[in-house]
């Protein structure tokens, strides 16, 4: 029983940014998520995380270090 708790937590938590997010956004955002194509949901996903990261390259290739 304590696994199947453990399994019920770890989908909370994993699930959590997304619920969270459904709850902010309108009626007309989500039907708007729904009709959109592959393509259309990468680029939005894509502009998401720019405005959230405010275009900063956090690591990768194309991440500037100090050295």
């Amino acid at each position: 029983m304590r696994d199947v708790s453990k399994l019920i937590e770890s989908e909370l938590q994993y699930f959590k940014p997304m619920l969270e997010r459904s709850i902010r956004s309108s009626v007309a955002e989500r039907e708007a998520w729904r009709n959109e194509t592959i393509r259309q949901r990468q680029e939005r996903i894509s502009l998401e995380v720019f405005d959230m990261l405010h275009g900063t390259v956090r690591y990768g290739p194309f991440c500037r270090t100090e050295a």
